[in-house]
């Protein structure tokens, strides 16, 4: 099982670096010396086998090595909005505002009053709890949810928008597979990470679930004991693309 990390502006701009000095020490390389053929290239790649990587390549793209492992994780669900409808000014004890969000009553049903829900916005990091969960006006409806947020500095104003992160208590832990976040690259082509291959990285696509700090569920794709490029996968990604649209790196396999 295997997830997916989104690929920031910084990192697509690092990786297309590496990329580009690993094709020209390639171009140089076989320039100064055609006869040794794709001995004198930093990296090859072959379909159903992935990239194969030169000392020198490997130190050049920063990777580092992680096992897939099982660990017990709290399940969450994060990207949900919660806003404000009254502001800590206007709070009895002027340090607190409240907000409110939508979830599914299954959900809703699992949430406690007084469980901690963790909010953030452009202003920084909000600890909240659940004051109330409002039952849902008909089946199959979402629930209200009303949670008091701590806003010491008075920062948040009525109708502003937050994160939320939803976790559940830890009656409801369970096992998963989980790798780091670092891990796993998004593109067009959905989520992967770099399997360690013999001594190749082969691009595996992998589904995604609860996240864990800086850790994720792999849901399919991966199993326990496989390892993965850890760091450096977006690296692998740019010299990929490369290999297979550039027609450097042994692309035909040979």
């Amino acid at each position: 099982m295997k997830k997916i990390i989104v690929i920031t502006a910084s990192l697509t701009l690092l990786a297309a670096t590496t990329a580009v000095i690993l094709i020209s020490t390639a171009s140089k390389a076989t320039a100064s010396q055609p006869e040794a053929g794709h001995a004198s290239e930093p990296w090859s790649f072959k379909e159903g086998r992935g990239l194969t990587l030169s000392e020198v390549a490997r130190q050049a793209t920063a990777i580092s090595l992680a096992p897939v492992e099982s660990a017990s994780i709290l399940p969450e669900r994060s990207g949900i909005a919660a806003q404000i409808y009254r502001s800590a000014a206007e709070a009895s004890d002027q340090k607190t505002a409240s907000a409110s969000l939508w979830v599914p009553s299954a959900e809703a049903a699992a949430l406690k009053v007084g469980q901690r829900i963790d909010l953030s916005s452009g202003h920084g990091e909000f600890p909240a709890t659940v004051a109330a969960v409002k039952p849902a006006v008909q089946a199959g409806a979402p629930s209200e949810v009303l949670l008091t947020v701590s806003d010491q500095e008075a920062k948040l104003r009525v109708g502003d928008f937050l994160q939320a992160r939803l976790g559940q208590d830890d009656a409801r832990r369970r096992e998963a597979t989980i790798i780091p976040a670092s891990a796993v690259v998004e593109s067009v082509r959905g989520s992967f990470v770099y399997a360690a291959n013999g001594g190749a990285f082969l691009r595996t696509p992998v589904v995604l679930g609860s996240r864990q700090g800086d850790r994720i569920e792999v849901v399919d794709g991966l199993f326990e004991g496989d390892e993965i490029v850890s760091a450096g996968a977006s690296n692998l990604w740019m010299i990929e693309l490369q290999a297979v649209n550039g027609g450097k790196g042994c692309a035909d396999g040979h």
